[in-house]
């Protein structure tokens, strides 16, 4: 029989809440909206250029770390950051905890599974998703 451990998404994981004054100042030339993210597409395909568009975003996110959007779950809007720059206040960054060795591969995989979405769908705050409105 196998031993199963059952940990909380929080017990590996935290969310990080850096912003900035000035994106530009601070060395950033791109910025993620949800419209970036593609519903069950980790790799980000598509950003903003903060100099051309002026987004209002100050929420700092780095390479690595995982952009999870918390608008309508059902989407499925999550990505993995290959590069550094600035996101919505609609996306939660997510990176592992520092006291917790993870696999770097481990992240990834709870993030696109079934049971994580679920999880999101019946655990977010505001509108329904348009299949349970009335």
């Amino acid at each position: 029989m196998v031993n199963k451990k059952h940990i909380k998404f929080g017990d590996i994981c935290r969310e990080v809440k850096i912003t900035t004054r000035d994106p530009i100042a601070d060395g950033f030339e791109r910025y993620i909206g949800l419209e970036h993210l593609d519903s069950g597409l980790l790799k980000i395909q598509r950003w903003g250029l903060i100099s051309e568009d002026n987004p209002s975003f100050t929420r700092v996110f780095r390479k690595g770390q995982i952009l999870f959007g918390k608008r309508r779950p059902y989407l499925k809007k999550a990505a993995i950051a290959d590069f550094d720059g600035v996101c919505s206040g609609d996306i939660i960054v997510i990176e592992p905890r520092e006291d917790i060795r993870v696999d770097e591969r481990l992240l990834p995989q709870i993030v696109q599974s079934e049971r994580f979405w679920r999880w999101a769908v019946q655990n977010s705050s505001g509108g329904n998703p348009p299949e349970k409105q009335r």
